[in-house]
C-alpha cells in the first residue's frame, strides 16, 4: 500500500513538472535557441525557382481572391475590376497606364507596393480592422511574391492541365 502511494505521489510530481516553464538558465537557453534568427531564417528561405501553381496561387487565393478572383459578384474595384487569378488581368494596362505587375520589376509593381504598404488604409489585403476579409500577410509570403515578380511573374496552366513528368 505504501509503495502505491509513493508511486502515485511521484507520478503526480512528474506530471505537474511537465506543465511548468523551464526554470534553469540552461533550459531557458535551449528554449530560446528554437526561436533563434537562424531557425527563423530556415523557415523563410525561398525556393530556388518560384512556381505560380505551387507557391503563388495559394498565397493569392488566401489573401486576394475574395475581392480579385473568379467571382465577379465580389470583384473590386467596381469601376475597374481586377482579376489576379488570370494572367490577362494582371498584365493588362490599367487606368494608371501600367499593369498591376511589371514582369521583372517588383519595386515598380503596384501589387507589391500595396502588399508592402504600412498604411492601414492602403495595404492589400485590407487590414482586418478595415474589412471582414482583411488579413495581415506573412512577410515570407510577400517575399515570395516579390521573388516571383523578379523572376518574370510566369503564370502556369492549371495543374490539372499539365502533363505529369517523372521525377529526375
Amino acid at each position: 500500500m505504501m509503495n502505491r502511494l509513493l508511486t502515485l505521489a511521484c507520478g503526480s510530481l512528474i506530471l505537474a513538472s511537465c506543465s511548468e516553464k523551464p526554470t534553469t538558465q540552461t533550459e531557458q537557453a535551449s528554449t530560446q535557441k528554437m526561436s533563434s534568427p537562424v531557425a527563423q531564417k530556415k523557415k523563410t528561405e525561398l525556393p530556388t525557382k518560384i512556381s505560380f501553381n505551387e507557391h503563388i496561387q495559394p498565397i493569392l487565393s488566401a489573401s486576394c481572391y475574395h475581392c480579385h478572383g473568379p467571382d465577379s459578384g465580389t470583384r473590386y474595384p467596381e469601376d475597374e475590376p481586377l482579376r489576379l487569378d488570370q494572367e490577362q488581368g494582371v498584365f493588362s494596362v490599367r487606368e494608371s497606364g501600367k499593369p498591376v505587375i511589371i514582369k521583372g520589376d517588383p519595386d515598380n509593381s503596384f501589387l507589391l507596393q500595396l502588399m508592402e504598404s504600412q498604411d492601414a488604409d492602403v495595404v492589400m489585403p485590407p487590414h482586418p480592422s478595415k474589412s471582414p476579409h482583411g488579413k495581415i500577410m506573412d512577410p515570407s509570403e510577400i517575399a515570395m511574391v516579390r521573388q516571383w515578380i523578379k523572376e518574370g511573374a510566369e503564370f502556369e496552366a492549371h495543374w490539372a492541365y499539365i502533363a505529369p513528368k517523372k521525377a529526375a
